[in-house]
């Protein structure tokens, strides 16, 4: 279920951002990640994924990067609706 983070890429100004959720518990491509709809992605200086998170706002999905991958810089707020 969801998607594998793989970016390898320059962490320097990662972004983070609200996965866009279709038909209930689906991304827009297709991965199925259940219920609620919470998912954030941060990306890496080459738009790969580093992390998949759950969270209920922006700033608890930038904790809970730090945490799983350490000290990260967020180039802006983004939102995918």
């Amino acid at each position: 279920m969801g998607r594998r983070p793989y970016g390898t890429g320059s962490r320097k100004h990662c972004r983070l951002f609200r996965l866009r959720f279709v038909d209930g518990c689906y991304d827009d491509g297709g991965a199925y990640w259940g219920a609620p709809a919470n998912v954030w992605v941060c990306l890496d200086d080459d738009l790969e994924p580093i992390a998949f998170v759950r969270a209920s706002s922006r700033q608890t999905a930038y904790s809970a990067v730090v945490e799983m991958i350490g000290s990260v810089k967020l180039a802006r707020a983004v939102t995918c609706t």
